[in-house]
């Protein structure tokens, strides 16, 4: 009977041990989030592109618009120009390619930035600027 416990036991500990385990390797090499694009913004050489886009992890994060500056073929996964948060999904960011190495940012004046890079990419160069929503 001791026997029977004992193995029971000890069943159960490397079962718990296995979902532990791939629970920590999912956690560390998949990425759960999704990611609505509101925009993209081919560069005047089409060379580089930005991306204005929500970054969706869950119920436990609230509403955000990110900024990707990236080459042309590729997709974005989180935000490396820009992140600004706020109560409302796609805030009207605006993003306008002044030549193919500057582009301009108008971020809402009432966003929280979480995140801001001047040169995100293969030296493009962004200029932030708030925008003021009446």
């Amino acid at each position: 009977m001791l026997y029977k416990t004992k193995l029971k036991l000890c069943v159960f500990s490397a079962l718990m041990i296995a979902i532990i385990t791939a629970a920590v390797y999912l956690s560390k090499t998949h990425d759960f989030c999704s990611n609505e694009i509101y925009g993209e913004y081919l560069a005047p050489d089409k060379v580089h592109k930005a991306v204005v886009f929500n970054r969706d992890c869950g119920a436990t994060t609230d509403f955000n618009t990110q900024l990707s500056v990236l080459l042309a073929d590729e997709e974005p996964t989180k935000g490396n120009a820009l992140i600004i948060g706020s109560h409302y999904p796609s805030e009207p960011t605006k993003v306008t390619w002044l030549d193919e190495q500057n582009l301009e940012v108008l971020i809402p004046q009432h966003a929280k930035v979480y995140h801001q890079n001047a040169v995100p990419k293969d030296g493009v160069h962004l200029r932030f600027q708030m925008l003021e929503i009446n």
